[in-house]
């Protein structure tokens, strides 16, 4: 997040100086109205989707379902509670959603070296969390649902269900 931050601010500031060239206003000094350049901030949000409780007192936010061709990508973030230590491990095969619309199960998807496209992963291809008092952000790709799907619930170990998650194209 503050990596994009910083490149916002980069992409501001060449943009008023590419804009004060173009005008002629180049080698002027004029204020620059900094809630201008506010308003030329990305509308991103950061607000989760839906939050459930997690492993040791910590929160889990679903932050994006989105769809790209056929892959359904769910990112989740992990939040542990002020000075508390989280740490959780799990098999990436017990992570799945189900489609409201049939109550058909899908499992997340492994790649072309049968690698399972999740994130984080230990060395033995298990989930893991391990933090302090921090955030970490993770990921599953799954089989995207059917067109006519318009809600899902994903199910992810020690943590309770979300339910009737959108799912847009």
């Amino acid at each position: 997040m503050l990596l994009s931050r910083i490149r916002y601010w980069q992409l501001a500031v060449a943009v008023v100086a590419s804009t004060a060239i173009l005008s002629g206003s180049y080698g002027h000094t004029k204020p620059v109205n900094v809630s201008t350049l506010a308003q030329l901030e990305p509308q991103l949000s950061y607000e989760p989707i839906q939050t459930q409780y997690g492993p040791d007192g910590s929160e889990v936010d679903v932050m994006a379902v989105e769809i790209t061709e056929d892959v359904l990508t769910i990112t989740l973030r992990y939040r542990s509670q002020p000075d508390s230590r989280l740490s959780t491990r799990y098999g990436i095969d017990e992570v799945s959603y189900t489609d409201d619309t049939t109550a058909e199960r899908y499992g997340v998807i492994r790649g072309s070296a049968d690698e399972w496209l999740a994130s984080p992963q230990d060395f033995n291809g298990n989930f893991r969390i391990n933090l302090y008092d921090n955030v970490e952000t993770a990921w599953f790709k799954f089989p995207a649902p059917s067109p006519e799907v318009e809600t899902i619930s994903i199910n992810i170990p020690e943590v309770s269900p979300f339910n009737g998650i959108t799912v847009e194209r």
